[in-house]
């Protein structure tokens, strides 16, 4: 462990100390040996119960986070352990336990918009809109420049259908926070709303150019492709969906009835066979694929037109027209397509669900206050024995960053892969 070996005998106070270090600086699987020996007649007991159920959250293991969150809420009940405990509950979806403990975190903690921003998640879970979006408020007002309370009050007041006052919010996301790609992609969903496919694509493209979007997101970038009738560009988003979710039906059926055409007949048949996979899509294939078939028995396309492939795109791309406002807020209530100009944005998320309301990102990588976390501190030598140890306040993790997701090759009628999940041991 080098620089960051405690001396043979250090009090377990130092281990503390060296735990918060290394988890400041993302060394975690070495600040999880730290904080372990520190034992439960310590008085730093409670503070490395505090530190470990943190690290435990940044890895994946939740279950043991919230035995370890626990077991710092009966040492000191301090509000930094109840809110690791509401993470962790809320991880296991035990959304009206995880508020409580938010609610406790909340109230040691008046300053820190994070517990208020939990609690919005909590409510959205409990099929509690409205309490959701007064929980987010709330954290706007206790950090006004808090991009991620302001990004997911947009998210809830579009599902409660005011429009307006999410543009004001997602507008002042973007501004903190230019390259926050699920803000675009939430101005993309925004655009689509109020059928301006033109700037639609223009979020989307944006948003994918920054990171890879959900294949519900994409396929929604299809259909606008769709709308102004860019053939090719559709198919390619729509190809791109399944690529990303072999489960996306929407669309192979949206992909199928684009090519319902004497050219593209072929194509038609081969999504609704991979449609026809899905039981619950099985009589809509059955219905696509004899549409198809009518139209090639009526064709009088010729056969070397029919084979021709169509010209594959190799990205996405957006109107000239709507690039040059892709950073412009949406306005809603004045017309499809006016976009009005005020100023630089950019910033929003798929939404992972397929509807308007993400899903939450895991506790751990949500954008806090700053666009960009702070560097770490440089790890100290570890103190020799005899001198004043750091403070024991914890530290901070800073946010982890999901990966992009792998991209495999299209192959129509392929099973969705399995999504991952959380380690737990």
């Amino acid at each position: 462990m080098g620089q960051d070996a405690a001396p043979f005998g250090a009090p377990e106070a130092q281990h503390l100390a060296l735990g918060r270090a290394c988890a400041a600086r993302g060394d975690l699987a070495t600040a999880e040996v730290y904080f372990r020996q520190v034992g439960r007649a310590s008085e730093a007991w409670a503070d490395a119960r505090t530190g470990l159920a943190t690290v435990l959250l940044a890895t994946g293991r939740v279950r043991e986070a919230e035995g370890v969150a626990r077991e710092a809420v009966e040492a000191a009940d301090a509000p930094e352990a109840q809110l690791l405990l509401g993470q962790a509950l809320w991880s296991l979806d035990r959304a009206a336990e995880a508020l409580t403990a938010f609610t406790k975190a909340a109230g040691g903690l008046p300053k820190d918009a994070r517990p208020l921003l939990l609690s919005g998640h909590a409510y959205a879970q409990l099929g509690r809109p409205r309490d959701a979006v007064k929980a987010y408020e709330a954290a706007t007002r206790v950090a006004p420049r808090y991009a991620a309370a302001r990004f997911y009050l947009a998210e809830a007041l579009i599902r409660n259908g005011d429009l307006l006052n999410a543009s004001s919010h997602l507008n002042m996301v973007l501004q903190l926070a230019p390259g926050y790609q699920p803000a675009h992609a939430l101005k993309g969903d925004m655009a689509v709303k109020i059928k301006d496919q033109r700037q639609a694509i223009a979020a989307y493209v944006r948003a994918e150019d920054l990171a890879p979007l959900p294949a519900g997101a994409v396929q929604r970038l299809g259909d606008a492709y769709r709308a102004l009738g860019d053939v090719d560009l559709a198919l390619f988003a729509y190809d791109v969906a399944i690529e990303r979710d072999r489960a996306c039906w929407a669309a192979y059926m949206a992909a199928g009835t684009l090519c319902e055409t004497p050219r593209d007949w072929p194509l038609a048949r081969r999504y609704f066979k991979a449609l026809a996979a899905n039981p619950d899509h099985a009589a809509a294939a059955r219905e696509g694929l004899a549409r198809a078939s009518a139209i090639a028995a009526s064709s009088s396309t010729d056969a070397a037109a029919i084979a021709a492939p169509r010209t594959r795109p190799t990205r996405f791309t957006a109107p000239p027209a709507a690039t040059a406002r892709s950073t412009a807020p949406i306005i809603p209530g004045r017309g499809a397509g006016t976009g009005l100009l005020m100023g630089p944005q950019q910033g929003t998320r798929p939404l992972a669900s397929g509807g308007l309301m993400p899903a939450v990102p895991a506790p751990g990588s949500l954008p806090w206050e700053e666009p960009t976390p702070p560097k770490a501190p440089d790890l100290p030598a570890a103190p020799k024995p005899g001198t004043p140890l750091p403070s024991t306040r914890p530290l901070a993790l800073p946010p982890s960053q999901p990966a992009n997701p792998k991209r495999s090759s299209f192959q129509l009628g392929g099973t969705a892969p399995l999504k991952p999940q959380p380690k737990d041991e």
